[in-house]
């Protein structure tokens, strides 16, 4: 006797994908904290840089919701320019394709001591009755802190 494996064809699910949201609509004073160490390299720190200028497309920044500042760090921290820099989106984003990548080794205390201490302040454009948002890149968190902080979570 033999058997006959019977397989049905079931339609693969349909994904929608998110529209974007109002994520730059919303008043706020955002920070972009960019790390250029080493451990990031040049092709990568690029598209940080295209990340923030899709971001900076889409925020409303010219009716004065959104504030955008941005800070380097790598061996030693630069600030690139403060919130109250710039008032219109395409000043911004010339601002950001102007970032340079600087080689060196990796200060993220540097780079968030700044942010917090420098740049969200009123003498620097920080609105007090607006909500912070601080974007730091993801090379600021290691593979393996990621890694250890799941294992001791799992356990």
């Amino acid at each position: 006797m033999t058997t006959k494996r019977v397989v049905e064809k079931t339609p693969a699910p349909a994904i929608t994908l998110p529209t974007k949201g109002d994520c730059g609509a919303t008043e706020s004073d955002i920070i972009f904290i960019l790390d250029s160490s080493t451990s990031v390299q040049e092709e990568n720190f690029k598209k940080m840089l295209n990340f923030i200028v899709d971001f900076v497309s889409a925020a409303s920044i010219d009716n004065g919701n959104v504030r955008i500042g941005a800070v380097l760090y790598s061996s030693d921290v630069k600030i690139q320019f403060h919130l109250n820099a710039f008032q219109t989106k395409q000043e911004v984003i010339d601002a950001v394709l102007q970032i340079p990548y600087v080689y060196g080794s990796t200060n993220t205390y540097g780079g968030l001591n700044t942010m917090r201490t420098v740049m969200f302040t009123t003498e620097n454009g920080d609105r007090p009755s607006f909500p912070i948002l601080p974007f730091c890149s993801p090379t600021a968190y290691r593979t393996s802190m990621l890694t250890t902080l799941f294992q001791k979570q799992r356990k």
